[in-house]
């Protein structure tokens, strides 16, 4: 038997003033996210554009993952970049971003692009 907490409410707190994560300086300026698609990468490419038309990305790259998946269609990574070339963006304009990609296509991973 173990004696780890069987549910939440058994969970010690954690304090507040812990870092779980030492804050490193980093500047995020896009982010990647895998799509799953049957349209053909014009199309793809036009729909993603159009969406992030309404963002602080564009869409800066495609490039095809694996084509031979059948009837799951294929899996493209989609790269979306900051439109400010000196900016640095958080999590809120990353998921505004893929909430509306979610609403046309569905979507698998997704990794933040840091400034080297």
């Amino acid at each position: 038997m173990s004696n780890l907490p069987t549910n939440l409410a058994e969970t010690p707190a954690m304090p507040i003033t812990m870092d779980l994560v030492h804050d490193i300086p980093r500047r995020v300026v896009g982010f990647c996210v895998d799509v799953e698609t049957g349209m053909e990468n014009d199309q793809l490419r036009r729909s993603l554009e159009e969406i992030a038309n309404e963002t602080a990305f564009y869409l800066a790259e495609m490039r095809e993952i694996n084509a031979n998946r059948g009837e799951e269609g294929r899996l493209v990574q989609a790269e979306f970049a900051l439109t400010a070339t000196r900016g640095t963006v958080g999590d809120p304009q990353i998921f505004v971003l893929l909430r509306a990609i979610a609403q046309r296509h569905r979507w698998r991973r997704t990794d933040k692009i840091l400034a080297r």
